[in-house]
């Protein structure tokens, strides 16, 4: 019974506090820091499992590890885990939100409330680069709301559960969107040559609505990590084993670090003109995935697109890149800038396999030879009044309706079909039946014939 009563009572605050952004439901001491009527601002870093314009209500319950940055102590345990919707409190910073989340849910939580380390919230929901295939929602709310809530949580004289009510927003799209592509020059994938030529012309079409940044990937040499990085020997690593990449041909002359030093070429192509990396890039994928020098063919290439200045730009921005204190940079053995700013959104990103498209952050798994799927899943991240948008979801309903017009007419034909088939069959049985029938009143008849004969010749 007083479950049920207390249940009635937190489904009836739900009701009066429907409106509001994020509101504590109880306990009052603490609810009436907060305006009730705009509630607690808030903004959603990451989704999860949960569908937009949902409803969360739950209990907070502080993180043992204040920053959730090592594994936390089960927030509930035997027959009491997995009841209610636990919602873990804590820091923001110390390490990624990958690993909070990871930590938190782990832990029991579905859902984590961050506090902020300052009272400035990023413009809008999900705008946060970093992990996004967690299964429960991380919420970011500012420093000064944190605190309210944190002081009441740490005085030991505050025994009451805080249960808080939050209304997801029902729509997250926006006025333009963030398009990352995690590749890298070892991926002979015959499709991203025709993705990156169709993506130009979507993205010149877009305009402004479209933000382009291409990423590569590279791995670190575990080996190489214990020793120090302080060996230059690994030859498809470069930086001490900081930056490796397999090698693309085994026995062939290409290596790792051949592929390594051509991924830093065409980010610098990136950072000197984003109009020559198009150029570049789309000739590197269809002449040099094969060529036995790499580098070679790239520098042909570049020498046919770019003009002198910017060729000795891009010379520049791969050794000044390196880190290091003599006047020439080791490319075995010093780190290298540009490629530890990528290793870190690397990270952030949780790229494990390459080629890999994020759309505002968030994996595409989505084939990306399939381009109309891809731009439909981009439009919905648009506001709908784009004209573009409006032409390509267009396009995709006159493609779904004559898909489904294709398979309605197939059907159609086949019971047509099967129709006929099936009135030649019921015609050819009957005709066998009436065939049958005569030959078997046939032989009834012979037979009765030769009893007659039987009886009316003399003994």
């Amino acid at each position: 019974m007083k479950t049920f009563l207390a249940s009635l009572f937190l489904y009836t605050t739900i009701l009066a506090c429907i409106n509001a952004k994020l509101s504590v439901l109880s306990p009052q001491s603490l609810a009436t820091k907060f305006d009730r009527q705009a509630g607690i601002d808030f903004r959603v870093i990451q989704f999860g499992q949960t569908h937009f314009g949902a409803h969360f209500v739950g209990n907070l319950a502080l993180a043992n590890a204040i920053e959730a940055c090592s594994p936390l102590q089960p927030f509930r345990k035997g027959e009491e885990a997995g009841k209610g919707n636990i919602i873990a409190v804590a820091m923001s910073g110390g390490c990624q939100d990958s690993t909070k989340i990871r930590n938190a849910e782990q832990a029991g939580a579905k859902m984590i409330l961050l506090i902020n380390d300052n009272d400035r919230l990023p413009e809008e929901h999900g705008s946060r680069q970093g992990y996004q295939n967690s299964n429960i929602p991380l919420v970011l709310i500012s420093r000064t709301d944190g605190d309210s809530i944190l002081e009441y949580m740490q005085d030991d004289a505050n025994t009451e559960d805080i249960f808080i009510s939050m209304n997801f927003p029902n729509d997250l799209r926006k006025k333009t969107v963030n398009i990352d592509f995690w590749f890298s020059a070892a991926e002979k994938h015959k499709t991203t040559v025709k993705f990156l030529t169709h993506l130009r012309e979507v993205l010149e079409e877009f305009g402004d609505s479209f933000v382009f940044t291409p990423h590569y990937v590279t791995w670190t040499c575990a080996t190489c990590k214990l020793q120090g990085y302080t060996k230059g020997d690994n030859p498809d690593c470069i930086s001490g084993g900081r930056y490796c990449n397999p090698d693309p041909d085994d026995t062939g002359p290409l290596t790792g670090k051949d592929i390594v030093l051509e991924d830093l070429r065409q980010m610098c192509i990136w950072r000197i003109s984003q109009t020559l990396w198009w150029q570049y890039v789309v000739a590197f994928e269809k002449k040099c995935k094969d060529e036995k020098n790499v580098r070679q063919c790239g520098t042909d290439i570049l020498s046919g697109l770019a003009i002198f200045i910017q060729s000795k730009e891009i010379s520049k921005c791969i050794d000044s890149s390196f880190i290091t204190s003599s006047s020439t940079a080791n490319q075995d053995l010093d780190d290298n800038k540009l490629l530890q700013q990528e290793k870190v959104l690397q990270t952030q990103f949780d790229v494990t396999s390459f080629p890999m498209l994020y759309i505002n952050y968030k994996p595409y798994f989505g084939k990306i030879s399939k381009a109309h799927k891809l731009y439909e899943e981009i439009c919905k991240e648009l506001h709908t009044d784009t004209e573009v948008c409006q032409k390509i979801l267009n396009s995709a309903h006159k493609h779904h309706h004559t898909h489904f017009r294709d398979i309605a007419i197939v059907l159609v034909l086949v019971a047509l079909l099967g129709t006929v088939v099936l009135l030649c069959y019921r015609r050819l049985a009957k005709r066998e039946y009436k065939q049958m029938t005569m030959e078997a009143n046939n032989m009834v008849s012979n037979y009765f014939a030769m009893e007659d004969k039987e009886e009316l010749s003399p003994n």
